[in-house]
């Protein structure tokens, strides 16, 4: 559930206490937040994570935000906890950019509870749950895989995950063909062996739903 500016005050902003932000994700989240909340940030964005990349601390004191490098804070005698949260459905504000796994880019709505594409197609968010995930369908390609505010930040981004080569897979190409020829869709398709592509034999039925769900989209796109 969304986190409101008290609970990020009690566990972000006690005396001594430093925050890890050990990816450009979780530091571009917690900026946000800290902006969300009107907790100063000075001239910091999203950027200095470059500074110390995955060491990168900061603490807020004051009501201000100042960041170092991870080691100068026990010198100091702070308290490092890791910036833990997630982004999730109920999070979603107006102008957030999604991004679904077939490629698809909409614009979410809260007043309506839609996503919206430029043609003016739309998805219901009320068909997804908290994890972005189309309820009661494993693997749809209508999955919303990243969400972005609208200074591009990357709010929420699904871990990749891989198929072993060396498994015996059934792949859904991006033209909706279910194939077990493994060098076709590298060749074809180019997938990168994503989550939601490939199937495992005994999975026919999903890799066909996923196909339905493919060719769907192929005849929607067809008919603008």
């Amino acid at each position: 559930m969304k986190m409101t500016k008290e609970q990020f005050i009690e566990k972000y902003a006690q005396r001594n206490t430093a925050i890890h932000c050990n990816t450009k994700e979780k530091n571009e989240r917690f900026l946000q937040l800290c902006k969300s909340f009107n907790i100063g940030i000075g001239d910091i964005t999203t950027s200095s994570w470059n500074s110390y990349g995955s060491n990168m601390c900061y603490d807020i004191e004051g009501g201000e935000v100042y960041y170092a490098p991870i080691n100068y804070y026990p010198e100091e005698n702070y308290t490092i906890i890791p910036f833990e949260i997630e982004f999730t459905l109920s999070d979603l504000e107006t102008g957030y950019k999604l991004t679904l796994r077939n490629g698809e880019i909409l614009f979410y709505v809260k007043d309506f509870m839609r996503a919206f594409d430029e043609c003016g197609h739309f998805i219901f968010i009320r068909d997804y749950d908290e994890n972005f995930k189309r309820s009661n369908i494993s693997n749809s390609s209508l999955d919303i895989i990243k969400v972005e505010d609208q200074d591009g930040s990357i709010l929420y981004q699904e871990k990749r995950q891989r198929a072993k080569k060396d498994a015996n897979y059934l792949f859904v190409d991006s033209d909706g063909i279910i194939t077990e020829e493994e060098d076709l869709y590298i060749q074809y398709d180019d997938r990168h062996f994503e989550i939601g592509n490939y199937f495992l034999h005994h999975e026919r039925e999903l890799a066909e739903q996923y196909q339905k769900e493919q060719l769907e989209l192929l005849e929607k796109y067809k008919n603008r």
